[in-house]
């Protein structure tokens, strides 16, 4: 079975109710990098790099709606190369739901509440092409910082199934289970999986 192999983790999204607010938090109290302005007709939208990783905000006009109707699920990005990517997604029966050619959306509905956004570039490196500020070196983050942040360890994704969430990461990634615990503290089961170095 065709498989994604992921690069390194793009970013994170986030939605968001005050963008001007939070744009303005990120990169006053953090010291955010704005890297590129991306607004939309439905929304406002930027990159902002904190200790190494990028979020991408959205903030939609119409939030009561967007509140309403979605986005309940978490947005990961990962660099990883197109004609692969579409194979691996048909493969898994995953459904597409916003096609850019250079980048996709899944469908959340289809990756356990995650919308798997595959793309073929980076915005990372003094060399991308494609933002307005560039990702600053390592060294800034982790020896000028006051946090001292370089990079993202994990991100957490609840599910209904933890073998059928696997399963996924398995047939989707070549992703490998590093850890399987109890969380008796949350009354849960917790499993850590290797996607991207």
């Amino acid at each position: 079975m065709t498989i994604v192999t992921p690069g390194r983790l793009s970013h994170m999204n986030a939605v968001i109710p005050d963008y001007q607010e939070a744009v303005k938090h990120f990169i006053e109290v953090y010291d955010g990098n704005f890297m590129l302005d991306l607004p939309g007709p439905n929304w406002n939208a930027c990159l902002i790099e904190i200790g190494g990783v990028i979020t991408e905000f959205f903030g939609p006009f119409n939030f009561m709606l967007n509140s309403r109707n979605g986005a309940h699920w978490l947005g990961v990005e990962y660099e990883a190369p197109m004609k692969e990517s579409r194979a691996a997604v048909a493969a898994n029966k995953m459904r597409i739901l916003r096609d850019l050619e250079v980048a996709f959306h899944t469908d959340p509905a289809d990756g356990f509440g995650v919308d798997y956004e595959l793309y073929e570039g980076t915005f990372f490196g003094p060399d991308a092409p494609n933002v307005q500020a560039h990702t600053r070196d390592p060294d800034y983050w982790r020896n000028e910082h006051p946090a001292g942040v370089t990079g993202p360890v994990c991100y957490t994704q609840a599910c209904a199934s933890l073998d059928a969430t696997g399963a996924l990461l398995e047939n989707l990634f070549g992703s490998t289970c590093i850890y399987d615990v109890e969380r008796p503290a949350l009354a849960a089961r917790a499993r850590g999986y290797l996607v991207s170095d």
